[in-house]
């Protein structure tokens, strides 16, 4: 039997966000017979996201790679000596949100004649502030585009062209398992009493607890919403470096009954069951997995205008200006009626193209296309 190809996955970290659950969403759906998955991470990296389910799909996990401030000359080399000693990694696949020191690795692929070389964009906006040193590297390094890669890829068109710029990219959708977070009423009853916040308004969010998601914000609206409704509950799920200033605004606030922190999950699905709204506004997106993920479930979704339009895909998120008040925001999502949609879901994704089997055809073909034209 032919061996699969083996495209190198480059980005992932311990934190299940949104390249974490783009990756694996393709690998659990992709034709593992033709195509196989493996990681290259830092030397001293710890456990990813959903590594155990990677290793068991048949993905391999290489701790060797060395960041310049460590070993200028090594991290070169042994990318090169890495590639030599498994001829059978036909590509490389970088998943990034900013173009960073990683791209050494597709540049030395370049020079070990490796077929398949993707930049993959998944972000329209730095996550934090870049220092001079970086900066630096990254115009310098962008100048090199056309030359390292076969092919340029974001997940919207806001994330190609900030990361790219005049460079010609294609836009890859961010499918989903539709069937994977359907609503389910018996799931929504028996978490609700887990939880116990049966019989509560329950707003809830996922995402990391970063500058990007706007953590603060999303508690100054839930404590606007709180004033109206005393039953109303937050369901936070997610971790970060901004954790401790949420925990001290619920503290000064008294909201430490009322917020729910559920921290890193790696299975979000059964909790959007037991949201009745899901709230969104970012200062910025590439796209918004967990936006897709809500809309799957049916619950209205409230974002910001800084998130891609073609996340509406079931007709039920309302973009509302980042510059309002989080009184206005707490007004507007209070007043609406937070009904589930049900009607039509799946086909609305399919049409859409961003259900997983879409994606993962693309996918397939980029890769495939490339390892087949050498």
């Amino acid at each position: 039997m032919e061996q699969p190809i083996r495209i190198l996955q480059l980005g992932m970290t311990n934190n299940p966000g949104g390249v974490e659950n783009f990756v694996i969403n393709i690998y659990r759906n992709i034709d593992r017979n033709k195509i196989q998955f493996d990681f290259l991470l830092d030397h001293n990296a710890p456990k990813i996201a959903y590594e155990d389910e990677i290793l068991s799909l048949g993905g391999k996990i290489y701790r060797q790679y060395y960041r310049r401030k460590e070993f200028f000359k090594k991290g070169r080399k042994s990318i090169k000596y890495f590639f030599k000693m498994h001829p059978e990694i036909k590509g490389v696949h970088m998943h990034a949100n900013t173009l960073n020191p990683m791209f050494k690795v597709l540049q030395v692929a370049e020079k070990m004649k490796i077929p398949v070389r993707i930049l993959h964009s998944h972000n329209s906006n730095y996550m934090k502030k870049l220092k001079i040193k970086d900066k630096i590297y990254e115009i310098y390094e962008s100048k090199k585009l056309k030359k390292t890669v076969t092919k340029l890829i974001a997940c919207s068109e806001e994330a190609g062209k900030w990361m790219f710029k005049k460079n010609k990219f294609i836009v890859v959708k961010n499918g989903i398992n539709v069937k994977d977070f359907e609503f389910d009423e018996n799931e929504r009853k028996a978490l609700r009493k887990k939880l116990s916040i049966e019989n509560k308004l329950v707003i809830g969010h996922i995402g990391r607890m970063n500058y990007q998601k706007n953590p603060i914000f999303i508690l100054e609206i839930f404590n606007e919403i709180h004033k109206m409704n005393n039953d109303a509950e937050l369901l936070y799920i997610g971790d970060g470096e901004l954790k401790g200033e949420i925990e001290k605004f619920m503290k000064d606030k008294n909201l430490e009954s009322s917020v729910i922190l559920m921290g890193k999950c790696e299975k979000v699905s059964e909790y959007y069951n037991v949201m009745d709204a899901f709230l969104f506004p970012s200062r910025f997106e590439g796209l918004g997995i967990a936006l897709l993920e809500a809309q799957a479930n049916g619950i209205k979704c409230y974002t910001s205008n800084r998130v891609p339009k073609e996340t509406n895909i079931v007709g039920n998120v309302s973009y509302i200006e980042l510059n309002k008040s989080s009184k206005e925001w707490a007004d507007f999502i209070f007043n609406n009626k937070n009904e589930r949609t049900n009607k039509n879901i799946t086909d609305k994704f399919i049409l859409s193209g961003y259900d997983i089997k879409s994606t993962v055809l693309d996918i397939e073909k980029i890769y495939l296309e490339g390892v087949n034209k050498c």
